[in-house]
């Protein structure tokens, strides 16, 4: 009895670890790409960010010049985008962000420059485009 209850402990957290999100902070400033969305040195996770990364990008003293730039080419899919409001998040021209959850979003959107293309959640509806 002892040993099936360990058993389900542990398929429980493994179930629970493998579909969790991710938190990854925005650093910026790794020499040569400052900028660079695609660098994992850039994130705090130390990978570029994937459909499931919590993506967080904060205004702090050192990263207030080194805003992320998603650039041409690039197609990137996160699980949620915050940023405070101190800070953005650019698209470059033929460079895709798609953002798979809303949550905690709003009003992180008014942050993205989008001169490429932003998929939002189909879910989302034009109402809540709208910050508060």
């Amino acid at each position: 009895m002892n040993r099936l209850i360990q058993v389900m402990l542990i398929v429980i957290t493994l179930s629970q670890t493998a579909f969790c999100q991710l938190q990854n902070k925005w650093l910026g400033g790794y020499p040569g790409k400052v900028n660079e969305w695609s660098c994992p040195y850039n994130w705090s996770l130390r990978h570029v960010p994937g459909s499931f990364d919590d993506v967080c990008i904060r205004g702090t003293e050192s990263s207030l010049f080194k805003r992320p730039v998603i650039r041409q080419g690039t197609k990137a899919e996160v699980h949620s985008v915050s940023i405070t409001e101190d800070h953005r998040l650019i698209i470059e021209e033929d460079a895709c962000l798609r953002i798979i959850s809303k949550a905690a979003m709003l009003p992180s959107l008014s942050r993205i420059i989008a001169r490429g293309t932003l998929e939002l959640p189909k879910v989302l509806s034009p109402d809540e485009l709208v910050a508060p």
